[in-house]
């Protein structure tokens, strides 16, 4: 018989910049693959403007990631006192 699991909104949010991030990551390898196989230099900003994308989306997963520990740790707290 399947399980069911309760996946809160946090988990969805999260889910969600884990994989917009793995995707820019992606385009960014790409990117910069084929900027070091035909030096073209217009391709420069095409790899500076991916590579913003992946910052943001890497701060947004590690602030996500560092609300739902907060959350974790003070549900953890209500539950023993």
């Amino acid at each position: 018989m399947p399980k069911l699991t309760i996946i809160t909104y946090k988990q969805r949010r999260l889910r969600y910049f884990r994989e917009q991030l793995a995707h820019q990551e992606r385009r960014l390898n790409y990117w910069t693959q084929k900027l070091t196989k035909t030096n073209d230099l217009g391709l420069c900003w095409v790899c500076e403007d991916v590579g913003e994308e992946v910052s943001f989306y890497q701060d947004v997963v590690q602030m996500l990631e560092e609300e739902m520990r907060q959350d974790w740790t003070n549900n953890e707290m209500e539950i023993s006192s």
